[in-house]
């Protein structure tokens, strides 16, 4: 009799088992379905989790909050990590899909891409979309996450006084139209030197914080010596034209585009900055050599 029933509950084993299908081995719209429920159901920190499991799964799981999470300013800082090594990403699907992110910065990054798809003559989808990519990959490199974060998701009618001084900073730079300083850093990033002289030839006004970075340090630390070049002799240019737009430069370079009295001790030099990510001996020559005719060497005490 006992063997009766242990074969009898073997038996049923097996038929459970070839019921049970794996998630793997369905079609990719249904197994993405069922991911995009599961996400949607339990918190955050368990399907984070799964993506261990498998390729296939850390991709769709992945893919799901990425695109279309709907994220908030606090969720996404409780799981710093997983923004800090995926805010590229989130960054790329936010200018297709919103998913209750603000607006401003992915309609800002979709503007400078159409900017440089004009000046670099590119015409098709393929193009822009590779520009999309580039400029989301700056943004992440330049920017903490949670700077990022505070542009996408801050809550822009929430006044505690801390959070609405740290927030409010960064969601006016993302507001902000785009200017020389942007279109210059997009110029670096795209190793178009060409632009540079009428780029710094029509800076007005700096902004305190730079959403696409500083277009002298991406051509330090990309190495790009012919960019960097036209920028000291841009410098140059204005300095014998006696240019308002020099002091401008100038006050941008050292002080970051904040005013002198706010600056406590800082270092702030766009170039001395660039230094520190250089390893080309020809590029830091240069750097050296602009900061000793622009008078860029500023320490306040």
């Amino acid at each position: 009799m006992a063997s009766t029933s242990t074969d009898a509950n073997t038996d049923k084993m097996n038929e459970i088992e070839k019921a049970q299908t794996n998630l793997l081995d369905l079609p990719p719209e249904i197994s993405q379905a069922i991911i995009h429920e599961l996400v949607a159901i339990v918190r955050p920190g368990k399907p984070l989790k799964m993506r261990l499991t498998c390729r296939a799964f850390a991709r769709d799981i992945l893919h799901e909050y990425c695109f279309y999470f709907p994220w908030t300013y606090d969720k996404l800082r409780r799981y710093e990590g997983f923004a800090e090594h995926n805010m590229s990403s989130i960054l790329y699907n936010k200018t297709k899909h919103l998913a209750g992110a603000h607006p401003d910065l992915p309609n800002k990054i979709i503007a400078m891409a159409d900017w440089i798809s004009h000046e670099q003559g590119w015409i098709t989808n393929k193009e822009r979309d590779y520009c999309v990519q580039l400029l989301c990959n700056m943004i992440a490199r330049t920017h903490s996450s949670s700077e990022t974060t505070a542009m996408l998701y801050g809550d822009r009618n929430r006044k505690d006084f801390a959070y609405y001084v740290w927030t409010s900073e960064w969601f006016d730079a993302a507001q902000a139209p785009l200017n020389a300083s942007d279109k210059l850093a997009a110029a670096a990033m795209m190793g178009n030197a060409s632009l540079v002289k009428p780029l710094m030839s029509d800076f007005r006004r700096m902004d305190r914080h730079q959403v696409f970075g500083d277009g002298l340090h991406i051509a330090a630390t990309t190495e790009n010596l012919n960019f960097a070049q036209a920028v000291s002799d841009c410098l140059d240019s204005l300095k014998g034209e006696d240019s308002p737009n020099y002091e401008h430069l100038i006050s941008h370079m050292i002080h970051g585009g904040q005013n002198i009295g706010e600056q406590e001790g800082a270092w702030d030099d766009a170039a001395v900055a660039a230094m520190q990510h250089c390893k080309s001996t020809a590029m830091i020559k240069l750097l050296v050599d602009m900061c000793s005719k622009h008078s860029l060497l500023v320490f306040k005490k």
